[in-house]
């Protein structure tokens, strides 16, 4: 019965180290793909991203939206859009930002009535002081009236 304890209790220091081994590595694996965005190099971006990615089975929300954002700089709008959609099924502060670039990728669609909704949602989930909220409702009030 001891061994078998000391066995169970040896398994939960391996998995746990290496959860933290792994938050770890994600936390650097974002911080030097933030690094490369911030210089707006998008396409090194994905393509550190994408090489890393067979060691990664669960990325974490910041590194999807900076795939997600420099596919959208890159205009791989396809793909831009199936990572912020992903973005908006999980609990994270990003989901705000998702959908305005939703609304852009709708709105570079054509997709009116899309953008529309997506941009109406942004504004729902800011607070009145944000400084993006003048300019996306002027962008909503185009789309309504076709300007």
């Amino acid at each position: 019965m001891n061994s078998f304890r000391s066995f169970v209790l040896v398994l939960l220091a391996i998995y746990l180290s290496s959860g933290h081994c792994h938050a770890q590595r994600n936390s650097k694996r974002y911080s030097e793909a933030n690094y490369l965005y911030q210089q707006k190099k998008y396409d090194e971006v994905l393509n550190y991203l994408q090489s890393a990615n067979k060691l990664f089975k669960s990325e974490t929300p910041e590194i999807v939206f900076l795939s997600a954002a420099s596919h959208y700089f890159l205009n791989h709008l396809e793909d831009a859009e199936k990572e912020f959609i992903s973005l908006l099924k999980i609990k994270s502060s990003l989901q705000v930002e998702s959908l305005l670039f939703l609304g852009q990728i709708r709105f570079h669609k054509q997709d009116f009535t899309n953008a529309s909704n997506y941009l109406k949602s942004y504004l729902k989930a800011i607070p009145p002081s944000h400084p993006n909220r003048n300019e996306v409702r002027n962008v909503i009030q185009n789309i309504v009236t076709g300007k």
